[in-house]
């Protein structure tokens, strides 16, 4: 069952009316490249979740590691800065495959996941 929400802003509403599953399926499968946006979740720190489900990150390097994804992000908030940088920039953190789950190097494709999940639509 599909509800819609009647908002003042044309563009949001235009947004929210997209299904899930249609910006689900132009993702691509394929591997995370250098620059592409993602939404990550921790596997070991997971009151860090809510920030990464809700914020996209950028990749900025790639190694053959355990955790081979140096994600940067924007706007980190203070009660959380410790969990970030990566070598020597605060705004990084580490993340391995299993914790990227969207990549695109569209970041309106991932925005409008978040969207669809603040509205569970």
């Amino acid at each position: 069952m599909k509800y819609i929400i009647k908002i003042k802003d044309f563009n949001l509403s235009e947004k929210l009316n997209k299904s899930y599953e249609t910006i689900e399926d132009t993702i691509e499968d394929k591997s995370p490249q250098l620059e592409d946006y993602v939404i990550c979740k921790d596997n070991e720190e997971t009151h860090l979740n809510e920030f990464l489900n809700n914020n996209i990150g950028v990749i900025k390097d790639i190694v053959e590691e355990t955790y081979p994804f140096d994600v940067q992000y924007e706007n980190i908030p203070k009660n959380l800065s410790a969990h970030f940088g990566f070598g020597g920039v605060k705004n990084d953190r580490v993340m391995s495959r299993e914790e990227i789950l969207y990549f695109s190097d569209d970041k309106e494709k991932l925005e409008q996941i978040i969207l669809n999940n603040k509205y569970n639509l």
